[in-house]
């Protein structure tokens, strides 16, 4: 219990004291076997999985078992535009296991809001 506490306040420092949602995120990456992440392909997106990446390997550190696949999401089906790619290089790098799935937007989805 002393090491979760520790691990707590370690997040918290780390993240700005938004204690409900970080111990929401500890206790599922704590308790999980798999930790599906859905990122979204825009270069903004990856900046802010590096926050993800720090909790991840702190968690790691509890639960060893733990495996982190990303789901790249709000894909453009447009060839033209390139942002996914740079996503996926980002992933590589940061040797980050993608699932082959990926979810693509639509004009559609963004009128319909």
């Amino acid at each position: 219990m002393f090491k979760l506490a520790r691990f707590i306040t370690q997040l918290n420092r780390m993240i700005g004291y938004w204690i409900s949602f970080c111990v929401l995120i500890i206790f599922a990456l704590l308790l999980a076997d798999v930790a599906i992440v859905p990122v979204g392909a825009s270069d903004l997106d990856s900046a802010s999985m590096t926050d993800l990446l720090e909790i991840a390997d702190i968690a790691k550190d509890f639960n060893p078992d733990l495996k982190i696949r990303v789901l790249v999401s709000r894909v453009s089906p447009q060839p033209h535009v390139k942002d996914a790619d740079r996503m996926y290089e980002w992933l590589m790098e940061n040797e980050l296991e993608v699932l082959k799935a990926r979810i693509c937007e639509r004009v559609a989805y963004r009128r319909c809001i």
